[in-house]
């Protein structure tokens, strides 16, 4: 059986001698049309807090299959720790030259210091949108990141041998005109990230990764950035608010309609 340090050293000769890269396919996303009624609405929960994703990693040992639960990480910092939505901005930055943008800090310090969590539906309320308006706000992105694993892989036989591991990266922002209370634009990327490292006779390592070619965050970012109208002649950049998602926010605003109670 291949021990850690064995399985490092394959690893590290292999990306010298035979080591590949290649760009995983991306999977995009983007409403087709507007989902901004009230109770998709209410249902965008934003959130001061990092909080990372639960799932299932499917785990083959040689002939054995099991599963085990898992915690994503994510791009905006471990879990319970002030989001930082930085890589968003930088992405929003490829579009908009300086961008006027409201710090998530500036944003739930204005709301109020002992929330944590906020559905969009209490936000567009009166009162706290004096508070928007007072920040000038005009648009207000909602953007999430995450990545988990779901599914590795180990194989060791008398001459040969293999390890794989999978993870899949999701990015997605929603953005809102903030002085009509309408969501124009609602986007999702994501990837699959794979890495194989396999030796035959000898010992002879093979290393592959297959990564995504684009940071999703900044193509969310762009994408957002994108979709809020230029200013025209002298008027003033309009004000962004960036800030994080409970959940997936792409997928709490595409998701179909329940089906009415029956009378």
């Amino acid at each position: 059986m291949i021990g850690t340090s064995h399985l490092i050293l394959i690893t590290c000769i292999g990306y010298m001698l035979c080591g590949c890269t290649n760009k995983a396919p991306l999977t995009i996303h983007d409403l087709d049309h507007e989902q901004s009624d009230a109770s998709r609405i209410n249902n965008l929960i934003l959130t001061k807090r990092v909080v990372l994703e639960r799932g299932i990693e499917k785990v083959e040992r040689y002939t054995s299959v099991t599963s085990k639960d898992v915690t994503a990480t994510s791009r905006f910092g471990r879990e319970n720790e002030i989001a930082n939505v930085e890589c968003i901005v930088t992405g929003m930055r490829e579009v908009i030259e300086d961008p006027a943008i409201i710090s998530t800090d500036v944003f739930w310090k204005s709301v109020g210091n002992t929330i944590d969590t906020m559905s969009l539906g209490l936000l567009l309320e009166d009162r706290y949108m004096q508070i928007i308006n007072a920040l000038g706000i005009d648009y207000l992105v909602i953007s999430y990141h995450q990545q988990i694993d779901v599914e590795s892989s180990f194989v060791e036989g008398i001459a040969e041998g293999f390890y794989g591991d999978t993870d899949r990266e999701v990015a997605s922002t929603v953005t809102l005109d903030m002085n009509n209370k309408r969501v124009i634009d609602a986007f999702e990327v994501n990837a699959m990230h794979d890495l194989g490292v396999g030796h035959a006779v000898f010992i002879i390592p093979l290393v592959f990764s297959i990564k995504p070619g684009e940071d999703l965050c900044h193509l969310a970012g762009r994408q957002a950035a994108e979709a809020i109208p230029s200013p025209l002649n002298e008027m003033p950049k309009p004000v962004i608010a960036v800030v994080a998602a409970k959940i997936n926010p792409y997928v709490v605003l595409s998701a179909p309609e329940p089906a009415p109670s029956p009378p």
